[in-house]
């Protein structure tokens, strides 16, 4: 099977809210201080992921705390930070001395998948997004980090879907996508680069897909009585893919292509 990079947990704050910004707090600081700009981040989070909504944070290096402090409205945020760990327990209590950052500093070089832990079983296929290096994730998200767009088109995939919906944990009528699981024990395939750029291609066509439809929020794009027809068709091109990854021969039935990955699991683990 196919090695892939490691999903790991966004980034953990512990700043109960103080390094975060709203669509406005955002506006106000840049118009006051527009050397601010550098300093903020988009933010993700399970919600705001689904449902299109926007979030900033402060994102700050230790080689620019000093600048980052001189801006007023930062450098009270940093101070409110730093007296909630100080009260706070011992984790908290560990991180006082960089008030200006979160508890881990994961970002992307270039770019990340980003998938909810909790996701609607009612979907054909995951919420997966992919976001450039000026985002961050909170600990509600999963992430690959700097990962090919390959790696995108096999969790978009039904393949990847029907998967997770056979393994996964459940929570009422949600999903609890599962590391161990939904993705390290997915028997991924192992791909020659023909079928890389083939998957490649057609993630880029998903992108692209999605990209007519900026109004629309991932939780509305992948409902399956909304999903908007040339989406669905954009996937189905790339299930077409995703399958001739693994086999030459057609599936029949979603119950033939879940039997054949818990064949190669089976394989795999042993």
């Amino acid at each position: 099977m196919g090695k892939v990079p490691p999903l790991v947990y966004g980034n953990q704050a512990i700043d109960n809210g103080y390094l975060e910004l709203s669509d406005l707090e955002k506006i106000e600081i840049i118009e006051k201080y527009p050397n601010a700009k550098k300093f903020i981040k988009k933010l993700y989070g399970g919600s705001n992921l689904l449902n299109n909504q926007n979030r900033w944070c402060i994102w700050v290096a230790e080689k620019d705390y000093l600048e980052a402090n001189a801006i007023s409205p930062f450098k009270e945020r940093f101070e409110k930070v730093y007296h909630f760990r100080k009260n706070g327990g011992q984790v908290a209590n560990s991180l006082i001395n960089i008030p200006y950052r979160f508890r881990y500093i994961h970002e992307p070089l270039n770019s990340m998948i980003i998938l909810p832990k909790v996701a609607s079983e009612r979907r054909d296929y995951l919420p997966v997004a992919f976001v450039g290096n000026d985002s961050i994730a909170l600990q509600t998200l999963q992430v690959i980090y700097d990962s090919e767009p390959y790696i995108f088109g096999i969790l978009s995939s039904r393949m990847h879907m029907l998967w997770v919906k056979a393994v996964a944990g459940g929570m009422k009528t949600d999903i609890v996508y599962s590391n161990s699981l939904c993705y390290n024990a997915y028997p991924f395939p192992l791909l020659s680069d023909k079928k890389k750029e083939e998957l490649t291609l057609n993630v880029m066509n998903i992108l692209n897909e999605r990209e007519k439809y900026s109004n629309k929020s991932l939780a509305e794009l992948y409902d399956p009585e909304k999903m908007p027809s040339s989406l669905r068709l954009a996937h189905k091109s790339l299930d077409t893919v995703v399958e001739s990854c693994y086999t030459n021969k057609p599936f029949s039935s979603d119950e033939d292509r879940l039997e054949y990955l818990f064949v190669l699991y089976e394989k795999l683990t042993s």
